[in-house]
């Protein structure tokens, strides 16, 4: 509320100001007469342009910083900053990752060794190995304050079980025998402290992608609670005693319609959550995927490295999103204020200034084109009934002078790049006030 009384306090301020400034007449030179030299008209009338456009450019900058939540723009958190605050945190930690190669070395052996043994496996064995890392680093950091025997008795009836549901038929001695003995060779190495280092830097990045994943604007909010509140339903449906078993798929179908167009559209951009079937990666759609975790320091830098290279795309894609969002509050900011570029540049256009208007005999100006009477639109009247929306928009966005985009197009610039131009306006006057001070001088002394 606090934001948006403060955006209608400066829109009424630029209401109230932008009347004085556009029709202000460019400062004059000081001793020049009554009529300005060229320069010094040059140089008035882009000082009040320049002027113009900062304050259109504040104007957008403040709207834009009170709707930006609302499309869900606001700035993600990278990796490599968490990072960087875990190392002055936690000093030292990041640097002994790799303080034992041969603990590294005997690892890397192991796991090659996990490979030959799942290799027996045929189609499952890839998922296999994955199911047996993904338990390895908790097991590493067990081992630095539990024995061998406590550490297997912990983890193996939790890996045991999702081994059996890759294939109930599979026969895990061969894992189990391979687990000991490969915790028994690195018991002695410092395994342990890097998997515990590891464990950190999972956890912290695993809680940056969940913070990530809640920066959205209320629009997507009320979405996902939508499709949550059907899925819900859907699934006490489906778990109900009285509803006949007939319904249920469609009662399922119908309670998933507002999951099944976002689903298309993380398949399009190829972001589909993780899961073996339809029902499983539609029933996690808009949960952070989990970052998992880290066995090895090389595994660590390169999916940092990753990790941080699709937060940078997403940043510039916020970036684009932005520069589109402040272009199309410029141009209603402009249009709202009527702040014409061209119409402020006119005493500087000179011939030019004849394309976008029209004259008398006289040569004074009688009107201002239009975008729609440069194109030489007709109107909306002669489109069809059906396309009337359509054409109502045309009206307005036709309707519009082309001073008015290249005004919305400016504003943003940015106000910090128009406070530039006008320090250098400034120091291009002080220089031009100097010459002509300095040729008056000349002139007095040659009498001429």
């Amino acid at each position: 509320m606090k934001r948006l009384l403060f955006v209608l306090l400066l829109v009424a301020l630029l209401l109230a100001l932008t009347p004085a400034i556009a029709y202000a007449s460019p400062p004059a030179q000081d001793g020049g007469g009554d009529e300005m030299s060229d320069v010094g008209r040059v140089i008035g009338t882009l000082g009040l342009y320049a002027a113009m456009m900062m304050v259109l450019a504040v104007g957008a900058e403040v709207m834009i910083d009170a709707v930006r939540p609302i499309f869900g723009l606001k700035r993600q958190a990278s990796a490599t900053e968490a990072l960087d605050k875990m190392n002055k945190w936690l000093p030292g930690t990041m640097a002994e990752l790799g303080v034992s190669a041969e603990a590294q070395q005997q690892l890397n052996e192991r796991i090659e060794k996990l490979e030959e043994v799942a290799a027996q496996f045929e189609d499952r064995a890839e998922r296999v190995r994955v199911a047996v890392q993904e338990q390895l680093p908790d097991m590493f950091k067990d081992m630095a304050i539990h024995t061998l025997d406590d550490v297997l008795d912990k983890h193996w009836p939790r890996l045991e079980p999702r081994l059996k549901e890759i294939e109930p038929d599979l026969d895990t001695a061969e894992i189990r025998a391979w687990l000991e003995a490969t915790l028994t060779s690195l018991k002695e190495s410092n395994v342990a402290e890097i998997s515990t280092n590891l464990h950190a830097i999972s956890a912290l990045l695993d809680t940056v992608r969940k913070q990530n994943n809640q920066l959205r604007g209320p629009l997507h909010k009320f979405w996902r609670w939508l499709r949550d509140g059907l899925k819900g339903v859907g699934q006490a449906a489906e778990k109900s005693d009285w509803m006949p078993s007939a319904l249920i798929p469609v009662i399922l179908f119908l309670c998933r319609l507002p999951a099944y167009p976002e689903y298309f559209w993380a398949w399009l951009s190829h972001k589909l959550p993780s899961g073996d079937t339809f029902r499983e990666r539609i029933e996690k759609l808009g949960e952070h995927e989990p970052f998992g975790s880290l066995l090895t320091p090389e595994e660590a830098a390169t999916r940092i490295f990753e990790e941080d290279s699709i937060q940078k795309d997403r940043e510039k894609a916020r970036i684009s999103w932005l520069r589109i969002l402040s272009v199309v509050v410029g141009i209603v900011l402009a249009a709202a204020l009527q702040v014409d570029s061209i119409q402020l540049l006119e005493p500087v256009l000179g011939s030019a200034i004849t394309k976008f208007c029209g004259a008398d005999a006289t040569g004074a100006i009688v009107e201002w084109y239009t975008m729609g009477d440069l194109i030489g639109w007709n109107g909306a009247s002669e489109m069809p009934k059906s396309l009337a929306p359509l054409g109502a928009i045309l009206v307005v966005l036709l309707g519009l002078t082309p001073g008015v985009y290249l005004s919305g197009l400016g504003a943003a610039a940015g106000s910090a790049f128009w406070h530039d131009q006008l320090d250098k306006l400034r120091s291009i006057k002080g220089a031009a006030s100097q010459v002509e001070e300095l040729t008056g001088q000349l002139k007095g002394m040659t009498g001429g």
